[in-house]
């Protein structure tokens, strides 16, 4: 994201931002937006940062997904083997990563918001993952179902806004959102345009309320972060919580995503890994 980041803070301060075109170039600039310096040497530092931090987190994490719950700590990248992920050295990588270059791939080369060109990158992507047959089920490496089978209607024809699979309600929409976030921020877009560009992505493999409703809410709790780093972790729940009711309301969603927000609300500091242990 260095070079997308460059490409959005080198601009001239008399250029002009369009905080409601969701088609918005990433090279808009922000020193139009009226936001203060340390705001946007903050979101700058975090773009140069940004995909190394996602596929650290994520190289940190594979070898122990799927295990029960339990402290971990991490103090350097091990190589692991999983039924998931198959054999990888240390540091390798999985969807998570894969899926966050894919988008931001598309934001670098289109310079605005391209769902177009974002489904080309899945495609890319796919082809490229190394696959396993067992029995009559093909699996790719770490790809969820909902996002294999909406690829895989784009490469057969199906455009981006018609691929999503029926009810798919995963989390193959949030795990690459932070580029997209973080150039919404980085631009001023608008928060209706933002929520547009999410719902467009998450309509292109999730084709569920759910799923919409989880992507609006990670994407304000990802975009507020990233202008207030300084958020405690009782405001953050009680923002994606009101942000998850707001939108259920709006698009006639059921209450899934409130209800299990409400729930990690009420829990004491700590009891969110007892939960996950008893369960």
């Amino acid at each position: 994201m260095g070079r997308l980041s460059n490409r959005i803070f080198r601009r001239p301060p008399d250029l002009a931002v369009d905080g409601d075109n969701p088609e918005v170039p990433a090279s808009a600039g922000v020193e139009s937006s009226g936001v203060d310096d340390a705001r946007r040497d903050r979101i700058r530092s975090a773009g140069e940062a940004l995909l190394a931090a996602i596929a650290y987190g994520d190289a940190a994490g594979a070898p122990y997904e799927g295990e029960p719950a339990r402290p971990i700590h991490v103090r350097q990248l091990v190589g692991y083997d999983s039924p998931v992920f198959g054999p990888s050295p240390a540091g390798g990588w999985t969807d998570d990563t894969q899926l966050s270059l894919a988008v931001a791939r598309a934001l670098i080369a289109s310079d605005r918001f391209d769902l177009d060109r974002i489904a080309d990158e899945h495609l890319r992507q796919l082809h490229q993952t190394p696959k396993a047959t067992i029995g009559d089920v093909t699996l790719v490496r770490g790809w969820g179902p909902s996002t294999v089978a909406a690829v895989d209607r784009y490469r057969c024809g199906a455009p981006p806004a018609d691929s999503g699979t029926p009810n798919g309600a995963g989390n193959g929409v949030l795990m690459k959102m932070a580029p997209l976030v973080w150039w919404q921020s980085a631009t001023g877009l608008s928060e209706d345009a933002a929520i547009g560009q999410w719902d467009a992505l998450t309509a292109f493999t999730h084709r569920s309320l759910v799923a919409r409703v989880c992507t609006r809410v990670h994407g304000t709790v990802l975009r507020r972060l990233l202008e207030r780093p300084d958020l405690s972790g009782a405001d953050t729940i009680a923002l994606a919580l009101a942000a998850a009711r707001h939108h259920e309301q709006e698009i006639g969603a059921p209450p899934h995503t409130s209800a299990e927000l409400q729930i990690v609300g009420s829990w004491t500091p700590g009891a969110c890994e007892q939960q996950l242990r008893d369960h």
